[in-house]
């Protein structure tokens, strides 16, 4: 609870807020359910949505929300003051823009087991200068990521419309301990369908925090696993059709010759990946 204090004081203490913007806090089906915490009641609304997942949280958000500008805050993700400002501003000398994000400077809440370098590869932190951005949905150097991303209501809410009419769509995203996402991605493709396209801009900062339990060899390798493969499915059913490297035997050895030249962490990340795209292969073809 502590911490999601935090990051909802640091919607509240947004230089721009006013009383006509809402913060909608979306209980994403938590046993036990969650509370707003004391001192903000009014100021912040509860959605309890029952069924679990990250998109199904967005979309419920989306459909619960009035605003034209759309923030969405995890529970892990501390806005510096001027972001919503900076995402007005943004926006508005940029139309042809539909989804934005920044930098995400973290905080780790313990020792870091491994160089900092496979965290910065492997989890949301993202540090740059300047302003990227593309009308191309799987451009990754251009695209949002995590928490921060500001969407306009109109790209939200054609978002929800095909999550709600398209079932696999509402299983993308964090859910429990599973650790795949897509959502992301896939709302950046319906920006880039409806003709706009999506940046990173340096001046919308936020802290990403990290638990320890989120440092640890075993979870870097897991969200490896699980970002590959929801990249793989996601390309899978969003470009039918299109080329998905599969794990055949020739590409074993391949991968097996190429692991000897690595560390053992590395090793176990390289397969990791190569597992994970495997597994989104199989699922597109089930799909």
């Amino acid at each position: 609870m502590d911490l999601i204090r935090r990051v909802i004081q640091s919607c509240l203490n947004q230089e721009e807020l006013g009383p006509e913007d809402e913060i909608l806090l979306v209980d994403s089906g938590s046993v036990p359910p969650l509370q707003v915490p004391a001192g903000v009641e009014k100021r912040v609304r509860l959605v309890r949505e029952e069924k679990a997942g990250l998109a199904r949280a967005r979309v419920r958000g989306i459909k619960e929300s009035r605003g034209e500008v759309l923030i969405f805050v995890d529970d892990d993700t501390v806005l510096a003051a001027d972001y919503l400002k900076e995402a007005r501003r943004i926006l508005q000398e940029r139309p042809y823009l539909g989804a934005i994000g920044g930098q995400l400077l973290p905080e780790y809440e313990g020792p870091l087991p491994l160089p900092e370098k496979f965290y910065r590869e492997r989890l949301a932190i993202r540090e740059f200068k300047g302003e990227h951005w593309s009308n191309r949905w799987d451009d990754f150097a251009t695209s949002p990521i995590g928490g921060g991303m500001v969407v306009r209501r109109a790209v939200g809410l054609e978002w929800a419309r095909r999550c709600q009419q398209t079932p696999w769509r509402m299983e993308m995203g964090r859910k429990g301990n599973a650790l795949s996402g897509g959502e992301d991605f896939d709302l950046l493709h319906t920006a880039c369908e409806m003709g706009m396209g999506k940046g990173i801009f340096a001046s919308l900062r936020l802290t990403h925090i990290f638990p320890a339990h989120r440092l640890t060899e075993d979870f870097l390798v897991r969200i490896t696993e699980g970002n590959a493969r929801t990249g793989a499915l996601l390309r899978g059913l969003l470009e039918p059709g299109a080329f998905l490297p599969r794990l055949t035997w020739p590409a074993k050895i391949r991968l097996f010759m190429e692991s000897l030249r690595r560390s053992p962490i590395e090793q176990k990340l390289l397969w990791a990946e190569a597992k994970g795209r495997e597994r989104g292969a199989q699922e597109t073809q089930q799909d």
